[in-house]
């Protein structure tokens, strides 16, 4: 029998407390941060005890290789795009612990591989190691630890005598901060000691070229994308431009593209000629993206520059298939992370990864006026919390938000504040009072 309480502590934290109980055996304790981990780890304590009391062994003699092997061969597949990252996760999992048998595998063998993930170079898909790479970080960490929990789970529910219970849930995660907002700053930029913005068109070849590092980041990433192109048509392109010479005009258009709709890289780069209503209007189009990251169907409207840049693709259509960014065999969508990390060092930008174009289409949103509710519907996400992470207001926009308060409150400059007001009626008040008495 379980026994689970909800303990907080003095500092907020919620966790919850777990006793499982079994008439000639003493009992067990756990602690979780999770209620579901509680319960799932409480059936598995249930039924390793029931096992131990009818004299059958805890697990067979198989090994984490051939539970990798059975749930690749059975189950991968139901995880549909995400196969393929689940099949190299854990191919890295059965090089380092394949060998171990489940019934001796401790959460220290799992936290020596979390160990070894953290710090061990990166490597590239033929497993060579990729030069000057960083170690991963710990989010990518706790999706390999994920992963092989996952096999784990589904060894203790679907496997009869395969596991009894998960050892994943007693290692310890890497912890990290899910916290990352990065937005780009637009075409108008406050430089100090001038009294209004100026606008990236405003200003001349030599401005452009001697600008702040912050400013002016979504033009001069366009910028880049355009200089792949011009320098991939010259007659002997430089050495870093030749690999791109495929439909080097594309990077322009999926970044326009995300920046207008805040569409995730992988579903901007998945977009299919089947799934385009360009001409649902004259202005207007649409486009129908049957599953996201979430799960569910989601449709876009197509509006300005990212409309524009579509239909006139699709009007120079060279090609049968039905990716709109496809590679040359056709197979699979264009990949744009070279692409995209050569446009940016191009540009001078900071800081930039590719999602960070999903946040800066949150934040545009937000600055144009958007409410949470729209700009939720528009990201299609699931709850506000995540939808307030990709507001950002930029500080011109916070600054004038805040200049309108003031305004407001106590009036605009050069005129009487309405407190300034208030207090000259009161001494108006009492003066004529005095000069009644």
């Amino acid at each position: 029998m379980a026994n689970i309480r909800k303990w907080t502590a003095k500092d907020g934290r919620v966790t919850y407390k777990v006793q499982v109980r079994k008439a000639g055996s003493r009992p067990i304790y756990g602690t979780f941060d999770r209620l579901s981990d509680a319960k799932e780890w409480a059936t598995q304590e249930e039924a390793r005890l029931q096992r131990r009391k009818h004299g059958l062994p805890s697990s067979g003699s198989y090994t984490v290789s051939q539970a990798i092997e059975r749930y690749i061969n059975e189950e991968v597949h139901l995880k549909g795009k995400e196969a393929d990252g689940f099949r190299r996760m854990l191919g890295w999992w059965d090089k380092e612990i394949g060998g171990i048998q489940l019934r001796n595998l401790t959460p220290g063998d799992l936290e020596r591989g979390r160990d070894r993930l953290l710090t061990e170079p990166r490597l590239d898909t033929l497993g060579r190691t990729v030069f000057n790479s960083e170690p991963r970080m710990p989010s990518t960490v706790r999706k390999y630890m994920a992963a092989l929990s996952i096999v784990f789970s589904t060894a203790v529910r679907k496997w009869d005598g395969w596991l009894d219970y998960n050892p994943m849930l007693r290692a310890e995660k890497p912890k990290f901060r899910n916290e990352r907002n990065r937005c780009l700053s637009g075409y108008h930029y406050h430089f100090p000691g001038d009294k209004t913005p100026r606008h990236w068109n405003s200003l001349s070849e030599t401005e452009k070229n001697n600008l702040p590092v912050e400013a002016f980041e979504l033009p001069r990433l366009l910028e880049a994308c355009k200089k792949q192109i011009v320098e991939v048509k010259k007659q002997n392109p430089p050495l870093r431009y030749r690999k791109f010479g495929y439909h080097p005009e594309w990077l322009y258009n999926i970044v326009v593209i995300r920046i207008s709709t805040g569409l995730r890289p992988g579903e901007a780069a998945g977009l299919k000629w089947s799934e385009m209503d360009l001409f649902v209007g004259e202005d207007v189009g649409r486009a129908t993206i049957g599953k996201t990251k979430n799960g569910e169907p989601i449709t876009i409207p197509l509006i300005g520059e990212a409309l524009k840049v579509l239909r006139e693709m699709h009007e120079g259509r060279r090609h049968n298939h039905d990716w709109i960014f496809p590679r040359r065999d056709g197979e699979a969508p264009l990949d744009f992370r070279a692409r995209f990390r050569r446009a940016v060092k191009d540009s001078g930008i900071q800081d930039l990864r590719p999602h960070d174009l999903r946040h800066t289409a949150g934040s545009y949103m937000a600055m144009a006026g958007g409410t949470l509710p729209e700009i939720m519907a528009a990201l299609n996400h699931k709850t506000p919390q995540m939808t307030k992470r990709y507001m950002h207001l930029s500080p011109e926009h916070t600054a004038g938000l805040i200049g309108r308060m003031n305004a407001a409150v106590f009036g605009e400059t050069g005129k009487t504040s309405r407190f300034e007001a208030a207090n000259d009626n009161e001494e108006q008040a009492i003066s004529l009072a005095d000069d009644v008495a």
